[in-house]
């Protein structure tokens, strides 16, 4: 159907008008990003029923045979986003924001915003939905039809990188991954990275839940991100709804999978800086007739660490003490310069994916 479409140096992105997803997305390269082979678009919100007659007891059952699908039996049903209601671009500082309200199935009220920026060589996904309350067996998604030929997975989880089904243990889930950051799907050539910093459960090739696979099958480059359910007995509320924020970050690479740039990729969308005014006044003063600060430097850094496979993953202020944590996230040895403003520096050596933790005396 007819659509709309954003333009940066990076690339081109067509929106959907009835979907309010990503129906192509080019890069300057001519790439193809969105998997056209699918009924979805790329940021389709999608709901799922189960029209099993047993409903919610169909779910529960006994352990199967390791290659037994139970999807059949549970006839499950999905349908999308269907219409735009409103729309309109906001302009921004370095970016341009597409704003959407959608009718979407299981909500009272859905927006979508989609944001490209002049300097960055991603786009951002946001959904705001209002859920409405539903005790049946029911499922909320958001679909990523990723033209990536022959890819292998990848996601982050517990400061580790795992390759889908090849470095999980036997007889694992594979229904669903739970991610911590981000998850990739490259070839040798080139992929795509998409951080979920809300949303931690993804299907890998597709709807994969209730399937007992023994394996990871990479049917189709479709990512299925898993916003909520209401199917588990245990610890979990029976209906799931207001309103709930969940945001994306998409990244096209056209190099191979890369662990440094796509570690960092993931952190930086789950916590990004927060940036405020910084002032030199004391206690009690209003202004300052003085032109500039008198004791604050025009710029400034706090620290520096080198090498780039050596991430910093926290870090504390306690009343006797800086507290910093570094893990290496390459895969390699690392010999680490830490560099702390007016503290000294701190060097030492890393193991593979190990951490080390550096404890600095207040002055």
């Amino acid at each position: 159907g007819h659509g709309w479409r954003l333009r940066n140096q990076y690339m081109t992105v067509h929106v959907d008008s009835v979907s309010g997803g990503i129906r192509s997305l080019i890069t300057a390269d001519g790439h193809e990003w969105v998997d056209t082979s699918t009924s979805w678009t790329l940021g389709h919100i999608i709901h799922e029923i189960i029209t099993a007659s047993g409903g919610r007891e169909d779910i529960q059952l006994p352990s199967p045979p390791e290659d037994y699908d139970y999807r059949p039996h549970l006839a499950p049903q999905y349908a999308g986003t269907a219409r735009v209601t409103e729309k309109r671009f906001i302009p921004g500082m370095g970016n341009g924001r597409f704003f959407m309200r959608v009718e979407a199935p299981g909500t009272h009220d859905a927006f979508v915003q989609i944001v490209i920026y002049d300097d960055l060589p991603y786009v951002d996904l946001i959904f705001d939905i209002d859920k409405i309350i539903v005790k049946d067996p029911e499922s909320l998604y958001i679909a990523f039809p990723l033209a990536v030929a022959e890819p292998t997975p990848r996601y982050e989880v517990s400061g580790a990188i795992v390759e889908a089904g090849t470095q999980q243990l036997p007889f694992a889930c594979h229904d669903y991954v739970s991610v911590q950051h981000w998850i990739d799907v490259s070839n040798a050539q080139y992929g795509a990275t998409l951080a979920t910093p809300d949303v931690p459960l993804l299907h890998i090739g597709g709807f994969t839940n209730n399937r007992y696979a023994p394996e990871i099958s990479l049917e189709q480059p479709l990512l299925v991100s898993w916003l909520m359910n209401n199917h588990w007995w245990t610890n979990f509320k029976r209906d799931q709804g207001g309103w709930t924020r969940f945001r994306y970050r998409l990244w096209m690479h056209n190099t191979p999978f890369d662990p440094v740039a796509t570690t960092r990729f993931g952190v930086e969308a789950a916590m990004p800086p927060l940036v405020g005014p910084l002032t030199d006044l004391k206690p009690g003063l209003t202004h300052r007739t003085a032109l500039a600060p008198v004791n604050l430097m025009p710029e400034g850094t706090l620290f520096t660490l080198q090498p780039d496979n050596v991430q910093m993953i926290g870090s504390q202020i306690t009343d006797d003490a800086l507290i910093f944590r570094l893990q290496e996230i390459a895969g390699k040895n690392a010999h680490y310069r830490l560099e702390i403003t007016g503290l000294g520096t701190f060097e030492g050596t890393l193991e593979p994916f190990r951490t080390t933790t550096i404890t600095v005396e207040r002055p």
